[in-house]
């Protein structure tokens, strides 16, 4: 079977590493697979997927008509048995393209909940029209699927659900606290004692890592020795700068980049908070349980299938519920540890990258007739 998977995304994301894991897996188990991806991840990728075949491809909104074409085109030269599109961005353009074709198309949709009135209006207007031409939805949470039955018209039986999963090796690693909190330490030239809590993503209005810095004063003056730590950049990290310099105790806030390591560093954190508008089914608290790490998160689409009861959740876009859920867990982190240290267990047979893969290969075989 061949297999074309689409992906566009201005950065590499979950979104990028569930398709590679996805993708190294099925190659793993005799599929081959094709990669439409960004012209600027080509290096990235060639070392995430050796064994996958890529194809650069630029879909920008300004050129829409020759997105389209060249889609179609690739498609056609690529020939695969069944087209894998990822993403609302690429859903758009990709299902758009290959309308028709002789192959078979699936969509992973991975966030749904759009807050943006306008946008979330015109989302569901192109879905209700694309949906029918989409033999089959592989979505990353139970409330993706709820979405698309109840606002897609989309009927149940074409719906999979895949959750995200992590390697067993991710699974086995473990809490590294102290040894990553004596790197990231040196790193930064502070000490290692005091409470340290961070963020994990894309500096965007997504992710909202301008709610978490909004709450720093408060917890700074009630933790002389807290250190608060971004991992990331993205569009918002200038305004993020410019507040930061506002702010006080503003030298025990760390702006540490995007790095590579971030998913092993965050483990020497007490405390990961993730403020998110909207999601999927996020990689990052999949790697905090794995690393036993007590979490605050918002409630939004498949968060509360992945930390419930373990994680502390509130509500989106309220600053003062974050800040009460943050102060609860530091106030008593130990309950937190082992809520989180029994919640792995469960985790590690639900969320296993070996059972995200094989659902989805017997998607594609029982759609292709194999």
């Amino acid at each position: 079977m061949r297999v074309l998977q689409v992906y566009y995304e201005p950065c590499f994301s979950g979104i990028g590493r569930h398709v590679s894991d996805l993708s190294a897996y099925l190659t793993g188990h005799g599929v081959t697979v094709d990669l439409i991806l960004p012209p600027s991840q080509i290096d990235q990728w060639q070392n995430r997927c050796p064994a996958c075949r890529l194809w650069p491809l630029a879909m920008h909104r300004q050129e829409g008509g020759r997105v389209l074409w060249q889609l179609r085109n690739l498609a056609r030269q690529i020939a695969p048995d069944l087209v894998h599109v990822h993403g609302p961005y690429s859903g758009f353009w990709a299902r758009l393209a290959l309308l028709h074709g002789p192959w078979r198309l699936v969509y992973t949709p991975h966030v749904l909940s759009l807050r943006r009135p306008l946008l979330r209006r015109l989302h569901w207007q192109w879905e209700c029209y694309l949906a029918p031409h989409t033999d089959a939805f592989v979505t990353v949470c139970d409330a993706n699927r709820r979405l698309l039955i109840g606002r897609g018209g989309v009927a149940p039986a074409r719906i999979i659900v895949a959750y995200n999963g992590l390697s067993g090796a991710d699974w086995a690693r473990g809490p590294r606290r102290t040894a990553m909190r004596t790197e990231l330490a040196a790193l930064q030239g502070i000490d290692t004692e005091g409470i340290w809590l961070g963020q994990v993503g894309r500096l965007d209005w997504q992710k909202g890592p301008d709610l978490t810095l909004s709450i720093w004063p408060r917890l700074a003056a009630q933790w002389p020795d807290a250190h608060l730590f971004f991992w990331g950049n993205g569009p918002l990290q200038e305004t993020l700068l410019a507040s930061w310099y506002r702010l006080p105790a503003r030298e025990r806030v760390h702006f540490l980049g995007w790095r590579q390591s971030a998913a092993l560093e965050m483990a020497a954190l007490d405390l990961l908070v993730a403020p998110s508008r909207w999601e999927g089914f996020p990689y990052t608290l999949l790697e905090a349980l794995a690393q036993e790490l007590p979490v605050v998160a918002t409630a939004v689409n498949g968060v509360p299938e992945l930390l419930s009861p373990s994680g502390s959740l509130c509500p989106p876009g309220d600053s003062t519920a974050l800040l009460r859920a943050v102060r609860a867990q530091l106030a008593d982190l130990a309950p937190a540890r082992a809520a989180m240290r029994r919640e792995k267990e469960s985790a590690r047979r639900r969320f296993r990258l070996t059972k995200q893969g094989a659902q989805v290969q017997a998607c594609y075989e029982r759609i292709c007739g194999q």
